[in-house]
């Protein structure tokens, strides 16, 4: 399930008034787990009571993005020159180079 940056500034907000995450998780509804990937995630939105933003959002989808794109050519020729090859191939193969 996806949250909308107001449920994690939610959150964040939360947490600086209670500094517990399993109240935060009970308060607005969303489960443990949840609240703890983005207190990992978001460190230091949480420990310094900051807000995300959509430009903070995108500027990760940019660099992912560009993340996927250095492996791309790689991909491609490594499929194209071994028929039948499997993920766990592929695999192996980009971490070698």
């Amino acid at each position: 399930m996806s949250y909308s940056i107001d449920i994690i500034n939610l959150a964040i907000t939360k947490f600086n008034i209670l500094f517990n995450l399993s109240k935060v998780a009970k308060l607005i509804e969303v489960s443990l787990r949840t609240i703890y990937n983005w207190y990992y995630k978001y460190n230091s939105f949480f420990q310094n009571n900051i807000h995300i933003t959509n430009e903070y959002l995108k500027n990760i989808s940019v660099r992912k993005t560009n993340k996927i794109n250095n492996y791309k050519d790689a991909i491609n020729n490594y499929v194209n020159n071994n028929e039948g090859c499997s993920l766990n191939d592929l695999y192996e193969h980009i971490n070698k180079n």
